[in-house]
């Protein structure tokens, strides 16, 4: 049993609050606003649920009042208006935890078990919405804001993972600009845009005349962000021998410039992948040994459709990057369309729709006519049931000697079962669905085995 302070001014919140915690065994003290509840700490609660919105003194403030008092009470700060200034000043402030408006009461016990019964602080973050390129106040955002704020107060490695469009590039900045980094400079490295036979060069640096064509000394990235980050996105890309003299980086803080004497250089390593790194590992195509020294914390970027709740907020950052201070306006119906859509392109697909429709309203208010067209059903299938269909073709295909002609004939043996069923089993007409001729048809069906059956 323990004593828990609830500091709420929303009635019906400290009213299920206290049932649920009084369910459990506890005692429970009740104030509706932070000024009243400073005055109950005479009471000596061992645990505080504050709101972050109160009348008056805000939570935040009561928050240092409450840890300048009481060292080492501990305080869930929750709030409907999570952003990652808020998250960055709880974990400050030494916040046990920050929850999203509204908690499910299941989440909140887990919560609250876990700081009754442990001696370790597991904190949250946020911060001002001035300039952040962050956006959102759903759940999973504020999970996310407080990743970054415990992750922006260690020097530690991270991996971000992330489908494409989450804003991995984003994180990793806001990452570096909260860190004691941030003066330091922030360089991003494509690991799959660039050329294997450059990506050292780029990583490493070389010195003139290191090898045939280097006609000028370059300074590699690593180098060039000494003091402070480097965002090394598509890090499952990466070739091995740059992975071997990556992990020797990793291990030495010390790069060997291609031609030139090895260099001292203090950078943190931000990485990102849309893959599944431990499968890359499990295979033989990513370092294992590269693999936890680049894990020592990972992130996980939800996509829009898990967080559509942040959709409106996104729309409004965009339409102010579009169009300046005079914001276009959008109508109720475009927006609603917005959010009924799937976006497998996640943020950036939006910011993309956003800026179709601003051309397309030539500054007036943004209607559904201005919208670009929703991805047809098959073009929705590259995102997730396409990446779940190939992952699973790739799975079949593993060990084989020849894993491009086990995948692809899996492939066309899925695609000419569904066209045929879909057509009745007319080859003709199914050989015109393809664009095929039927004798083409007829070679594949047989090559598949499918031919007799399917007669």
């Amino acid at each position: 049993m323990a004593r828990i302070l609830v500091v709420d001014d929303e009635a019906h919140v400290c009213w299920a609050y206290k049932k649920m915690l009084s369910a459990r065994g506890h005692e429970v003290l009740v104030a509706s606003n932070a000024e009243k509840g400073l005055r109950l700490l005479d009471e000596g609660p061992e645990l505080v649920l504050l709101d972050h919105r109160l009348p008056g003194m805000s939570g935040l403030e009561a928050l240092a009042h409450f840890r300048e008092r009481m060292p080492q009470l501990k305080v869930i700060l929750i709030t409907a208006h999570g952003t990652l200034g808020t998250s960055v000043e709880a974990i400050r402030l030494q916040a046990y935890e920050v929850l999203a408006k509204p908690v499910e009461l299941a989440r909140l016990e887990e919560v609250v078990d876990r700081a009754l019964g442990t001696g370790e602080t597991e904190v949250d973050l946020a911060s001002d919405d001035g300039g952040l390129p962050l956006v959102g106040k759903s759940a999973p955002m504020v999970e996310c804001y407080k990743r970054v704020a415990l992750v922006a107060a260690s020097d530690a490695n991270v991996l971000l993972y992330g489908e494409s469009g989450t804003g991995k590039e984003l994180f990793a900045r806001t990452i570096h600009n909260f860190s004691q980094r941030a003066d330091g400079p922030f360089e991003t490295v494509n690991c799959g845009a660039i050329p294997e036979t450059l990506l050292e060069s780029e990583l490493f640096g070389h010195e003139k005349g290191a090898f045939t064509g280097s006609v000028a000394r370059r300074v590699g990235r690593l180098r060039r962000a000494d003091g402070g980050t480097v965002f090394l996105d598509e890090i499952a890309e990466l070739s091995q021998p740059a992975q071997v003299k990556l992990l020797r980086f990793i291990e030495d803080k010390r790069i060997e410039p291609l031609g030139g004497a090895p260099v001292e250089v203090s950078v943190r390593l931000i990485a990102a992948t849309h893959k599944d790194l431990q499968r890359e590992v499990a295979v033989g195509r990513f370092r294992e040994d590269l693999f936890f020294r680049l894990h020592v914390v990972k992130l996980e970027i939800p996509p829009l459709r898990e967080r559509r709740e942040d959709i409106p907020a996104l729309v409004s950052s965009f339409l102010r990057h579009f169009s300046g201070a005079a914001a276009a306006r959008i109508s109720e119906e475009a927006l609603a369309s917005l959010q009924q859509r799937a976006w497998p392109g996640n943020v950036r697909e939006l910011k993309n729709a956003v800026e179709h429709a601003c051309l397309m309203a030539r500054g007036g208010m943004l209607q559904v006519r201005h919208l670009p067209p929703e991805r047809e059903e098959s073009e929705e299938l590259q995102g997730d049931a396409l990446t779940a269909l190939t992952r699973q073709f790739l799975d079949a295909a593993e060990g084989s000697e020849k894993p491009w002609a086990a995948v692809m004939g899996r492939w066309e043996r899925a695609l000419l079962r569904e066209a045929l069923a879909r057509l009745g089993g007319n080859l003709a007409a199914t050989a015109r669905f393809l664009g095929i001729n039927r004798l083409t048809l007829r070679k594949k069906l047989k090559e598949q085995g499918l031919y007799e059956r399917e007669a």
